[in-house]
């Protein structure tokens, strides 16, 4: 909670307050500060601001990124103020810690009825709302009709980072797009040579304060682009993983998830038993590369674990997505999804060792109040999202399943058992198993 004095008067600014009420603290003490003109709607600057800038500043700081980005065209002050790399990014500091301001972005798919139509992707958020609530609504894109002279249709979205987005054209994907659906900002990049399952957009703000977007694919390969280079184009780095011998496709069983500076992903490898290399068995592996130093490293997990499935008749497609990482506490947790269990493991590092402790084992069939339509977690109409800020005492709490049944789309809750209608969705979409955790920003790709 922090607090502004403005005379004699403490206004307090609750961090769980909407910017509705903040807006309604800033309009009353400017009268005339924004008059609204029919027609062309102009904008009239009231010649005495009742406070300081400074405490004015300050003020904006708590509001939305898509309010501020109205603001702009109050004054040359207010665009100048909000548009400031500093301010921008206190900004996104701020609405990073609310929970209100954070959002769930989730995917609907349209697979087309005949050869005319295209595919169409719909996305949309899962919001907290103050009270605790889910609530769902339309995430609106603002895609340019034409790019390059061509039609921009059926981009999905492969990750997000500080408010930026990532998207994949379905039809030419080695096409990738960054975009800020705030400001409206929205740009191609250079097209990748290589085909990637899974993407991962992050910031890189220790070594060059640039974004970077990371992308790896099932043959141990992973390229990387470096964003807001000076070079008119930037070109993408890649490199492959060695192994002991040659492998087989290691298919791609997770998300990419960053956890500090390092980006994570499940795959498969070879578990070398006590006895000698010719023993070894096939494993899971969570695969790690350091951001920053574009650093490698691998983590067997042991099959008496969790054994990894038959490689035969696996394809890329349905590996994808199946198992869930996620933070908690700071270490990395794997969640191992089969279609009437969760079991969720958490990573200990030591300085010579990794260590995977089973924390929870959820089973399908002991949750009461299970709607009929939840009869599998690997269901093509589910997609499990992992919750942030959970604590290793209420793993309980750690995932979320999303049902889509009909044309509606619900919420089952692990802890409380209780399942929720979010909104409409068309029976005409199937829902897609990739989430991405997202905060509104005014933040640009050229710098961090």
């Amino acid at each position: 909670m922090a607090s502004s004095i403005i005379g004699e008067k403490r206004i307090r600014i609750d961090d769980s307050s909407s910017s509705s009420k903040l807006n309604s603290m800033i309009m009353p003490s400017f009268p005339t500060l924004v008059t609204t003109m029919s027609g062309n709607k102009r904008i009239k600057k009231h010649q005495n601001r009742d406070l300081p800038e400074e405490i004015l500043i300050e003020i904006m700081y708590y509001l939305n990124a898509k309010d501020l980005q109205n603001y702009k065209s109050v004054s040359k002050f207010w665009f100048s103020s909000i548009s400031h790399p500093h301010f921008i990014n206190k900004h996104l500091n701020l609405i990073q810690q609310k929970p209100s301001q954070q959002e769930i972005l989730l995917t609907a798919l349209q697979i087309p009825k005949n050869q005319s139509s295209s595919h169409r992707y719909t996305h949309f958020s899962i919001t907290i709302t103050p009270q605790s609530q889910l609530m769902m609504n339309p995430k609106k894109l603002n895609f340019p009709q034409q790019q390059h002279g061509q039609l921009v249709m059926a981009l999905s979205l492969q990750a997000t980072c500080d408010g930026l987005l990532l998207f994949q054209d379905k039809y030419n994907p080695k096409q990738l797009y960054i975009s800020n659906p705030v400001t409206c900002q929205f740009r191609p990049l250079t097209p990748i040579k290589h085909y990637c399952s899974f993407w991962a957009l992050v910031s890189d703000t220790t070594s060059i304060h640039k974004y970077k977007v990371f992308g790896v694919n099932s043959n141990l390969h992973y390229s990387v682009l470096t964003l807001g280079e000076a070079t008119p184009t930037p070109r993408w780095d890649s490199w492959t993983v060695s192994t002991p011998r040659k492998r087989a496709n290691d298919y791609v069983f997770s998300q990419l998830t960053l956890l500090g500076k390092k980006l994570h992903w499940l795959t498969t490898d070879e578990y070398a038993a006590d006895n000698g290399f010719l023993n070894s068995q096939e494993c899971y592996c969570v695969y790690s590369v350091n951001i920053e130093t574009l650093k490698f490293l691998r983590m067997r997990i042991p099959p008496k674990l969790m054994k990894p499935p038959c490689s035969e008749g696996i394809t890329t497609s349905k590996g994808q997505g199946l198992h869930l990482l996620s933070e908690v506490n700071s270490s990395l947790c794997l969640t191992f999804v089969t279609p009437l269990q969760l079991q969720m493991f958490l990573m200990k590092e030591k300085k010579n060792s990794i260590t995977w402790t089973k924390s929870l084992t959820v089973n399908l069939h002991s949750l009461s109040n299970q709607p009929s339509f939840f009869h599998s977690f690997l269901s093509d109409n589910t997609c499990l999202v992992p919750t942030r800020g959970v604590d290793h005492s209420d793993m309980l709490n750690l995932v979320k399943v999303y049902i889509h049944y009909g044309d509606k789309l619900f919420c089952y809750d692990l802890k409380t058992q209780d399942c929720t209608e979010l909104g409409f969705l068309s029976n005409e979409q199937q829902l897609c198993k990739q989430y991405f955790f997202n905060s509104d920003s005014l933040v640009s790709w050229t710098s961090v």
